[in-house]
């Protein structure tokens, strides 16, 4: 697993060392559709602040951040889709 200090101190809160596998988490969670911000509601996840500035310094993880928008994008359109061929409403 990979870590990389992103240059200010945890004071016990939430993670802000940039983590391979809390990269992939927040990305996966993305993919189903769920927001950022709903995301980073989560204790267990970096604040929003901290995730954009590892989109900012971490080529990699900006590059998966953008895939996961598109497959965000793409969920929501797909239940978009589904609630209007839903002839019971």
């Amino acid at each position: 697993m990979m870590t990389k200090d992103v240059g200010h101190p945890n004071l016990g809160g939430r993670p802000t060392t940039y983590n391979e596998e809390t990269a992939t988490l927040i990305c996966a969670r993305m993919s189903e559709g769920e927001s950022l911000r709903s995301i980073c509601r989560d204790p267990a996840m970096p604040a929003i602040s901290t995730v954009f500035l590892w989109i900012g310094k971490f080529p990699e993880f900006s590059e998966q951040y953008k895939i996961a928008m598109a497959a965000r994008a793409d969920a929501m359109f797909e239940e978009m889709f589904d609630i209007a061929d839903d002839g019971s409403n």
